[in-house]
């Protein structure tokens, strides 16, 4: 009797290896990536069931990061490369500059990318200080052909026509691009990059694009443009070579059947010049946000004289009936807002009679 007991008892012990598999993959899926890897050591059936959610979604912040990714999946297993979906690299840090510029760094991520053909989301920051032909090396000829999203932080003197016109020509999938960059905008900048993005839902960045946009992109229903003035404050007339575009996207019945229509569209810009440059060419669209960056937009100054106030203009408001909702951000740090909201809000609906909804957002710096 004795010995039965006993057998029942150890029978009845449960341990983390009695578990079911689902189980296991939700345990390895909640853990941290350090935890995480240390699971997968456990047994082989472990490695099994959460080396998959291991290298599903990798963050790299530092060079050292992407050489160790770089070893495991290009020189030790690169079956363990075809398992990455969401790449985050972000490099910016100044200390790793001088580990940057070294070419050998930059083939080897290439490589990384080249190897990891099932990479869907990707985003890479890079510091804003490296050679342009850096940015090509890490970049060019190795981005994964089924992107759907893609992010890159680029400074502005990297802006060059070929190498984007190059880079994204393979990427006829993408759904999501962003392109955020860094550094003074210069008149050179205004031109137009010709690249055909027939599935792109969405954008982010300078309107470099927009001509593009316009001709081939369907589909695309949110757009996020950001309008900078030239460097030294030089005339923002420069830029109407490609914020021209905009008016091309709006209502099939004014533009085409073919035509793209915006249903949100967000126009962040750090001057008044620059604000009052894209909305004159303002399309039809639903959701119109608008944030100012400077905090130099209000100042004793430019105090309000009427009740809806700003150094920029809104009669755009009238001649686009098709606005439902409408943003105005400003970022402030000196004094309160001299305005009273609901007048704003009152007068803006004078000039739009559509109007649905009004926000008035003010942040801190």
């Amino acid at each position: 009797m004795r010995s039965i007991a006993k057998s029942h008892k150890r029978s009845s012990t449960k341990t983390i290896s009695t578990l079911p598999n689902e189980i296991i993959v939700l345990i390895s899926k909640a853990c941290p990536p350090s935890d995480h890897a240390s699971l997968l050591r456990v047994s082989k059936r472990f490695h099994q069931l959460g080396v998959g959610s291991l290298y599903l979604s990798i963050l790299l912040t530092s060079c050292a990061a992407v050489e160790k990714l770089h070893r495991t999946v290009v020189m030790l297993n690169t079956e363990l490369a075809k398992l990455i979906r969401n790449l985050r690299v972000l490099l910016l840090n100044p200390s790793e500059l001088r580990t940057l510029l070294k070419v050998e760094f930059v083939i080897q991520m290439g490589a990384m990318l080249f190897k990891s053909i099932n990479i869907e989301r990707l985003q890479i920051y890079m510091l804003g200080n490296l050679p342009p032909g850096q940015y090509a090396l890490c970049v060019k000829n190795a981005l994964p052909k089924c992107l759907t999203s893609l992010t890159l932080g680029f400074p502005w003197y990297t802006m060059r026509k070929r190498f984007f016109e190059a880079l994204l020509a393979p990427h006829t999938s993408l759904e999501h691009f962003s392109l955020q960059c860094d550094g003074s905008f210069r008149t050179e900048y205004s031109v137009d990059i010709e690249v055909t993005l027939p599935n792109l839902v969405s954008y982010h960045g300078p309107s470099l694009f927009l001509k593009s946009l316009a001709q081939g992109s369907k589909k695309l229903s949110s757009l996020i443009l950001e309008v900078f003035t030239p460097s030294h404050f030089t005339e923002i007339r420069s830029e109407n070579q490609t914020l021209s575009h905009l008016s091309k996207f709006g209502s099939k019945d004014e533009c085409g059947p073919d035509a793209a229509v915006l249903s949100f569209l967000k126009i962040v810009c750090d001057a008044p010049e620059a604000a009052n440059a894209a909305l004159e060419f303002i399309p039809q669209v639903e959701h119109l946000s608008l944030l100012c960056t400077s905090t130099e937009w209000i100042t004793s100054e430019r105090l309000p004289s009427l009740t809806w106030h700003g150094p920029f203009k809104l009669d755009f408001l009238s001649r686009t009936p098709s606005i439902r909702k409408f943003s105005l951000h400003y970022v402030h740090s000196k004094q309160s807002l001299p305005w009273d909201m609901a007048q704003i809000a009152t007068s803006l609906g004078e000039m739009n009679e559509s109007l649905v909804e009004t926000e008035t957002h003010v942040e801190d710096q």
